[in-house]
């Protein structure tokens, strides 16, 4: 019986060759559309090259309101509150970048550096390919002499010897021993090639580099305490590490303050909005069994959330009459519409993750829709 459909479905597309293509291209857009905007996202968003369950990342950042610097990098003594919140974090590390010259057979390379403390790679949730990561130890004054490899480094200048390990190279005219190669994929932060520990003394983390901010940190959320928490502790801990005085009066006169940002959202920040919204248009066949385990609603009730909104979510042709209901809809005069469609936000929209969802009558599923702001229920 199949094969007998088959045969003729065959033949009755054989008979209109115009409208066969023009189905068949229309299909092999769609697919190669949904696949693209998945890829992409889920590289980005989801599963970051090279990170470990990166939605318990936050990056640690300092803002001035009062002089309108709103996230920029933190002091030592800022990294140093963090990192010492057991309760609140499994592991913290910071990092600042530097330029450092390697000499081998040929002429100087100037490769791009990372000074890190010596949990950064444990923060990140990964490890060495090769050999070994830092030890505390060796994030000290004057032992801070040993090197990681980046996976593009070890195989465009060593060749993918992994002989490299325990040999000592010269960087900025200074031995120093490499302990180990990274794996493919990982180059955090700012791509970079080659990572040594800090090797800072203690004063360096005291009260009097409070407000010296030039590192970037990182810091990795106990197992069972949620984001939002500690996001709200570290904002409580900005004012409780001050010690009353000078620095306590200059950091309420600037309307100082530090917070924790998810670290997806630090790195792509408006960008995140659009693609969520992309995301939810993704859709297909294989979504139609009602039991399956992994279903899209619940990757978009995750992103209705992110987005602060209160509406379905559905891939939709938006007509020009849409635009002109989704303002209806914000006045409040419209209570009830025949389907939903999302209308892409503008750059100006995102960036206050405030959008309209706007009625599209030309569709079939009757749905109700409302502003972002405005959760009603459906009919």
């Amino acid at each position: 019986m199949f094969w007998q459909e088959l045969r003729f479905g065959i033949r009755r597309l054989a008979k209109v060759p115009g409208f066969t293509i023009i189905a068949v291209l229309t299909l092999a857009l769609g697919i190669a559309a949904n696949t693209a905007i998945f890829s992409v996202i889920n590289a980005l968003f989801f599963h970051p090259a090279g990170v470990s369950d990166p939605g318990r990342l936050l990056a640690i950042r300092a803002k001035y309101d009062k002089l309108n610097m709103k996230s920029i990098e933190v002091s030592l003594p800022d990294f140093a509150d963090v990192r010492d919140s057991k309760h609140m974090f499994s592991s913290a590390a910071v990092a600042i970048a530097g330029d450092y010259n390697y000499v081998g057979n040929g002429m100087p390379e100037r490769l791009l550096g990372a000074n890190v403390s010596w949990q950064w790679l444990r923060t990140f949730g990964v490890r060495p390919l090769l050999g070994r990561d830092f030890r505390p130890e060796e994030d000290q004054p004057g032992a801070n002499h040993e090197v990681i490899l980046a996976y593009t480094t070890w195989q465009r200048i060593f060749g993918g010897d992994s002989a490299v390990v325990g040999q000592t190279i010269q960087l900025n005219s200074q031995a120093y021993k490499v302990v180990g190669v990274m794996g493919a994929g990982f180059d955090w932060p700012n791509r970079a090639q080659i990572w040594m520990p800090l090797g800072l003394p203690p004063a360096e983390y005291g009260p009097d580099n409070r407000f010296n901010e030039s590192y970037f940190a990182v810091a990795r959320v106990k197992p069972g305490v949620p984001t939002e928490q500690a996001q709200a502790y570290v904002k409580v801990l900005a004012q409780q590490s001050l010690e009353p005085g000078r620095a306590a009066a200059y950091a309420k006169d600037a309307q100082w303050g530090m917070f924790g940002l998810p670290l997806i959202e630090f790195i792509y920040g408006d960008l995140r909005t659009p693609m969520l919204v992309l995301l939810g248009a993704v859709g297909g066949p294989k979504w139609d069994d009602p039991n399956a385990k992994v279903r899209p609603e619940q990757g978009l009730l995750g992103i209705r959330k992110a987005l602060e909104l209160f509406a379905n979510l559905r891939p939709v042709r938006v007509y020009p009459a849409a635009a002109a209901a989704s303002r209806t809809v914000q006045r409040g005069r419209a209570r009830t519409a025949a389907s939903a469609s999302v209308a892409l936000p503008t750059a100006a929209s995102c960036s206050r993750k405030r959008f309209e969802i706007a009625a599209a009558a030309a569709c079939v599923s009757p749905r109700f829709i409302a502003s972002s702001k405005a959760p009603i229920s459906s009919p």
